[in-house]
């Protein structure tokens, strides 16, 4: 092992830096100078909201009551916290770069300790990205990186069981059954690992093999606890799922391995019995194996695929299962004969988050699971969150969703506050539209959806007038299939009107500004020409580029991070836009447009204007920096200190300065990590540390327009955290 990481600490600093600031006037000379960064200390949490993420699958481990761990597909992994019945994220270490290892790909503990310390996560939202196996010996306070050549896949491999599994009998032995490199075993409890020659590798889908679709390589390893020891002094039974072939047993602790004849072609997850049973859902229903002897145990009116399944420790012909499909309210099955004869349960819910709509509720459910300490309890995972029932048996089984502490909303590149009103954020979220934010630290009554805004409206786009704040517009698509729509706000978002007409049919997302007085409203819908409206969206006309701005926002799916459009500060008439290399400005209110200016085209660019500052535009470029102009385009400055702005926003002015503060994501003086500037960008100060960098792959940044030194970070999947000087 070679790396030693600790987890957030967000009451804390770390150490100081020199400081050397430049100021503005010399933007136009010569950036060799190095330059250093003063540390603020900086308090982080994360706004409230409670769930919203999927959770594929969840590990107890059976010596240590309420030591429970979750997985999700993009938002890390969390460990439960029994006294304050809240999950504690374990993974907010990673730094931003490093965002693909926000994918918990599978969970394992050691079931043979008795301290329950030692849990295993691998990593990688996708296999093609960076992707490892971290160690923890302290519940996941802390994590080492093994030396395992392994990628997980999270974000694709949904359906699949563990692949990380630790020998209940000999703790050093574990496996991780890999999608795509076969079988990997350590001896040594993940100081050093071999591949398994001997293991099969599953198959994976191609072109030559189109009815190998959703296979993906191995995607479960299993020990059957009960087993002897094996004369290597491992647990001699061992299950290993390999899609498009079946299911494949070892007897003598993974040494050598034979297919059972019958298995499941295209197995999911597994559970074994105390009995030594073997139950295997996958893409047709449900196998159990015993005495040798496959056999299919489908609940009679499950007409799809199987996922989850659960076998009782205490009585292995209690089961449990659900269907696989990508639905909702889905019941669970239940058996007491082993899968003879199934009952649907009989579930209610006991409903804890007040926005969640109707239909988050069992939805393609994850896992089941047991608790081996509290007999009768089952835990359930599904696309939105975490359930609990504490006795399955009964007559009436209540499921309440335990949310606290679980942020997984992934949020799209649309956020932002209000320099008025009592709105404390506005927010566009995946799946599940957004939110107008009334508090930060309480889960919000209802999403958008119930405050005027149409069903299927995720925001893409979010603006607010220079002049007139409380007059605020929205626009946005379902997902990158539906059609969009739009609506305004007068009130600052308390309430809002729908357009009543949109510029065309099937018009997708995108980015939209308002003009700095008056009511002329912008609209760059994704790969479409931008339209203008000056009744609210009663009626809209084309702006006349000739086919020139079409694909200012590229793509049509929802996570275009890029803000390509802004309306002046001052001037109505006014109005920029960025695109391949090119700087327009229309100079009538959007409906004829010329270039007047060229910029570096790296992709990633954010276009914002400052309220009250006539001409006034800033630009950041990745890595071809933070730029600003004062001449509405015509000319840029670049500024020196920045050496990579992935994302920056404006919020209030610091006392006695007559300009926003500016905030970064990025890079100054090469030095990645989140920064504030309240000089115009003669100056910065770093806001983060090595220890709290606010990762999993930042969307979007939103400074606060009421509170001065407060930002919002919006990530893809943990949710939105906030920052504030420490006082």
């Amino acid at each position: 092992m070679n790396r030693k990481f600790n987890p957030i600490h967000p009451m804390k600093t770390v150490r100081q830096l020199s400081r050397n600031a430049l100021v503005f006037a010399l933007w136009a000379l010569s950036a060799a100078a190095v330059l250093g960064v003063d540390k603020e200390p900086y308090v982080w949490k994360q706004v409230v909201l409670g769930g919203g993420g999927n959770v594929p699958g969840l590990a107890i481990h059976p010596k240590v009551a309420d030591l429970v761990y979750i997985r999700t597909d993009v938002g890390g992994a969390y460990r439960w916290e029994k006294k304050k019945e809240e999950w504690i994220p374990l993974t907010d270490w990673i730094p931003d770069k490093d965002w693909n290892l926000y994918g918990a790909d599978s969970i394992a503990v050691d079931p043979g300790e008795a301290s329950g310390n030692t849990v295993y996560l691998l990593t990688g939202k996708y296999e093609s990205k960076n992707g490892s196996l971290f160690k923890s010996s302290d519940r996941g306070a802390t994590w080492t990186l093994t030396t395992l050549p392994v990628s997980g896949s999270s974000n694709t491999d949904q359906p699949y069981g563990e692949r990380i599994a630790v020998d209940p009998r000999l703790g050093k032995h574990v496996l991780c059954a890999s999608r795509s490199k076969g079988l990997w075993r350590s001896l040594d409890a993940g100081e050093s690992w071999e591949e398994v020659a001997s293991a099969p590798k599953g198959l994976l889908p191609g072109k030559d093999r189109p009815e190998l679709k959703g296979v993906a390589g191995l995607v479960f390893v299993l020990f059957d606890a009960g087993s002897p020891a094996a004369s290597n002094g491992r647990t001699s039974v061992i299950y290993l799922g390999a899609s498009g072939e079946g299911v494949y047993q070892s007897n003598d602790g993974g040494g050598t391995w034979k297919l059972l004849e019958g298995s499941p072609l295209k197995p999911r997850r597994a559970a074994v019995g105390s009995d030594h049973s073997l139950v295997v859902s996958h893409e047709s229903g449900l196998a159990r194996f015993a005495n040798a002897t496959w056999t299919s145990i489908t609940p009679p009116d499950l007409k799809s695929s199987c996922q989850a399944i659960a076998i009782d420790p205490k009585n292995p012909k209690h089961l449990l299962t659900a269907s696989g499909e990508g639905k909702h309210g889905l019941a669970v099955y239940r058996s007491t004969d082993a899968g003879a004869n199934w009952e649907k349960v009989n579930s209610a819910r006991n409903q804890t988050v007040p926005w969640w709509p109707d239909w988050h509720w069992l939805s393609s459910i994850g896992s089941l699971t047991f608790d081996p300490h509290h007999p009768n309890r089952v835990w359930a995972t599904d696309w939105y969150g975490i359930y609990r029932a504490p006795d399955i048996t009964a007559k009436e089984v209540v499921w309440t969703n335990y949310e606290s502490g679980h942020e997984e909303i992934v949020t799209t590149g649309a956020m932002t506050t209000l320099p008025q009103g009592d709105i404390k954020l506005l927010s566009g979220i995946a799946d599940v539209g957004g939110f107008n934010h009334r508090s930060l630290t309480e889960r919000p009554p209802h999403n958008i959806w119930k405050e005027g805004l149409p069903n299927g409206l995720t925001t893409t786009g979010v603006a607010f007038q220079a002049s007139n704040p409380l007059f605020v517009v929205r626009v946005g698509a379902r997902d990158w299939s539906s059609p969009g729509t739009g609506g305004y706000s007068m009130d600052g978002g308390q309430t809002w009107t729908v357009f009543p007409s949109l510029p065309y049919k099937n018009i997708r997302g995108g980015r939209v500004a308002i003009a700095a007085t008056g009511t002329r409203i912008l609209w760059a819908p994704q790969q479409g020409e931008p339209y203008y409206t000056d009744d609210f969206g009663a009626s809209w006309m084309p702006c006349q580029s000739e086919g020139a701005l079409k694909y200012t926002v590229r793509g049509l799916d929802i996570f275009q991070w890029h803000q390509p459009l802004a309306a002046d500060g001052v001037n109505p008439k006014r109005f920029y836009i960025f695109k391949s290399g090119k700087f327009w400005r229309s100079d009538d209110g959007g409906d004829k447009w010329q270039v007047v200016s060229s910029l570096p085209d790296e992709g990633t660019h954010m276009i914002y204007t400052v309220p009250g500052k006539e001409n006034h535009v800033w630009i950041g470029m990745n890595f071809h920096g933070l730029r600003f102009s004062d001449d509405g385009g015509a000319t840029w400055k670049r500024n020196p200190l920045v050496s990579r702005a992935g994302m920056f926003a404006f919020g209030k002015n610091r006392d006695g300065s007559g300009y926003p503060s500016i905030y970064l994501s990025g890079a100054v003086d090469k030095v990645e990590g989140l920064y504030r500037s309240d000089d115009q960008g003669e100056s910065w100060v770093r806001i983060d540390s090595e220890q709290n960098q606010v990762g999993d792959q930042r969307n979007i940044m939103a400074g606060d327009w009421q509170v001065y030194g407060r930002v919002f970070i919006g990530t893809n999947g943990r949710g939105i955290f906030y920052g504030e000087p420490e006082k």
